[in-house]
């Protein structure tokens, strides 16, 4: 007996990236295990891929939604898991790849194949992948669109030839004017689109903002001496100015990493920040000194000489930081910024209990301690156990290690798997309802 009409049913076919989708597979036989792969490729040198075993039921059906996997790249009853569990592929020729597009306007394809075999390991789909054999045990398959740009989301783009910075706007469908949020990334060079596009469907006018870049003299508000603020201020000034963002009621910041001494540091100096979004960063000037007008406020750079290193030679850099529990201590008191005396502004602290990377958690401490002191009226914490340095956007996968070409180092990140895409989930709806409740005003203005 032979599968002649098995068929691959996913809904929506087209879906955002941090929306759930329900997948079965029906006409299989009866009874029998089966093994369900995923394979997207982010760039030529960047694939991802994933594999679990299901069995059909007495009808050759299996619900992805329903039914439990029993082996493979994850186990149990897991909706995304097919997403989630995703490793990078063992074909890459970036070891260090990471699942997210830049692009914002480029969709993630995802692959779906059903094959009559029960596989083993990513290798082993490779090797019969590279042999043309797997392919002949194929029963079924369907592409899925993932996508970070909304339908009706307009997209603009700022040149630092003619607007000074460097940055993509994304605005909801509507008249508008929509509160306003801009994002900096992280620690990767250039502009990172993703997440800001993503955070547009839910009715915010968005900047995904790029602040340095590998290409020698691209900027110039960075050099030996330090970062200058003035073009964040810049950028905020060139985003309220739009007729499509609502500055009335004060802008949001999301930073992550290494962005996140540039994200208090506008809270600090800017007064239309309303409010931060911080994940897993800094509350001292740390990688560079930060220069705002004529004043330069020194940093406690690492000294990664003192990471714990892997046997395969991974850093795990937190410990190269400077871990002195007290935020006013003589040896890192002078390179604080001072977000904490501005009552005005609320924040959001994220920290990943796994951070290999970073000390955030004790940055975090180090913050509750500072707003705790001047009773600050408005901030939060959100620890995520098991969760490791790299937060993205729901169902993406983890990131293990990371080549951090600007520190010439490559560094682990942390995190258990499931854990750390659960934590992924839970702090993009935090930082969701965190900032439509801090921008609430102009939220209800936008509906209106």
């Amino acid at each position: 007996m032979k599968e002649t009409k098995a068929q691959i049913h996913v809904s929506p076919q087209r879906s955002m990236f941090d929306e759930k989708v329900n997948i079965s597979v029906e006409g299989l036989l009866p009874n029998r295990t089966y093994t369900i792969h995923s394979y997207t490729n982010v760039s030529k040198e960047s694939a991802f891929e994933c594999f679990a075993h299901y069995k059909s039921n007495k009808h050759g059906v299996v619900s992805i939604k329903d039914d439990s996997s029993l082996g493979g790249s994850y186990r149990g009853v897991e909706p995304m898991g097919l997403f989630w569990a995703m490793d990078r592929s063992p074909d890459n020729t970036n070891p260090h790849a990471r699942m997210a597009e830049r692009n914002a306007s480029k969709p993630t394809i995802v692959d779906l194949h059903v094959y009559d075999l029960i596989l083993h390991s990513l290798e082993e789909i490779s090797r019969l992948r590279k042999q043309g054999i797997l392919q002949k045990h194929a029963v079924s398959s369907k592409q899925v669109e993932r996508r970070y740009l909304a339908d009706g989301v307009r997209k603009m783009s700022l040149t630092l030839e003619d607007d000074g910075i460097w940055a993509s706007l994304f605005i909801p469908p509507g008249k508008g004017p929509f509160p306003g949020v801009i994002h900096l990334g992280g620690g990767r060079p250039g502009l990172v689109e993703n997440q800001a596009a993503l955070l547009s469907r839910y009715g915010f006018a968005t900047m995904a903002l790029a602040s340095f870049d590998k290409t020698p003299g691209k900027f110039t508000h960075y050099s030996d001496k330090g970062f200058g603020l003035d073009y964040f201020e810049r950028a905020l000034k060139v985003f309220t100015s739009n007729p499509y963002v609502d500055s009335a009621c004060g802008v949001g910041v999301v930073s992550f990493s290494f962005t996140t001494a540039f994200g208090l540091s506008m809270a600090q100096h800017l007064d239309q920040v309303k409010c931060v979004i911080w994940i897993n960063g800094q509350t001292h000037a740390t990688y560079c000194p930060l220069i705002f007008k004529e004043v330069t406020l020194p940093s406690i750079p690492p000294n990664f000489k003192k990471s714990k290193f892997s046997k395969e030679g991974f850093a795990s850099a937190r410990y190269a930081h400077n871990l002195c529990n007290d935020p006013l201590h003589e040896s890192i008191a002078s390179s604080l910024i001072k977000f904490h005396l501005k009552p005005k502004v609320g924040y959001l602290f994220v920290t990943s209990l796994d951070d290999k990377a970073s000390p955030s958690e004790l940055n975090v401490n180090r913050a509750e301690t500072l707003l705790k002191e001047v009773n600050h009226p408005n901030y939060e914490i959100l620890r995520l156990p098991g969760a490791g340095h790299v937060i993205m956007a729901p169902y993406s996968p983890i990131t293990i290690t990371l080549d951090q070409g600007n520190f010439n180092i490559k560094m682990v990140q942390g995190g258990e798997k499931v854990a750390h895409c659960r934590a992924q989930e839970s702090a993009w709806h935090c930082q969701i309802e965190f900032l439509k409740a801090n921008l609430d005003p102009c939220m209800e203005k936008a509906k209106l």
